[in-house]
């Protein structure tokens, strides 16, 4: 188990290029509560994330690369050159990968919390425990260790 996203398969696959024809990657949630007190089905980052600087001075010429790099056939491309999941709807993707875990953009995801925190000492102790979990650490202990930190760097 590798705890990454789609932007990791084509590195994966290079890596492993000789044993891996055959293996199945796929994407699964690691819900830490029991299912009936499941809110959403996993966490989603976006990676095909778009979007224009509010004080940029070519917002026009910004507003059209996104909407040519979000029409289908250049989102297809992107997606099938790079390995990646993208946002745009009804993309065919040639990667057996992709389409193995084409099925997460229909599932009821959260974005990615850690990606909301403001402060990137609390942030890097989040990401810790959640390795330290990944590295066989309790939760509970992982989580002591980044409260921690979370509480020298917040002020209450």
């Amino acid at each position: 188990m590798l705890a990454s996203g789609s932007y990791a398969i084509a590195s994966i696959r290079k890596r492993h290029q000789a044993s891996s024809a055959s293996s199945k990657l796929g994407l699964l949630a690691p819900i830490t509560v029991p299912a009936n007190q499941a809110k959403y089905e996993g966490i989603h980052t976006t990676t095909f994330l778009l979007g224009v600087n509010k004080n940029s001075k070519k917002k026009k010429e910004a507003k059209k690369f996104i909407e040519f790099f979000s029409r289908k056939e250049n989102a297809e491309e992107y997606a099938n050159k790079t390995s990646q999941n993208v946002t745009v709807k009804d993309v065919t993707y040639d990667s057996k990968d992709l389409n193995n875990i084409s099925e997460w953009s229909t599932k009821k995801t959260r974005f990615q919390p850690r990606y909301l925190i403001p402060d990137e000492n609390v942030e890097k102790a989040v990401l810790s425990s959640i390795h330290s979990v990944l590295g066989g650490d309790s939760p509970k202990k992982a989580a002591a260790a980044a409260q921690k930190i979370v509480d020298q760097n917040i002020k209450k």
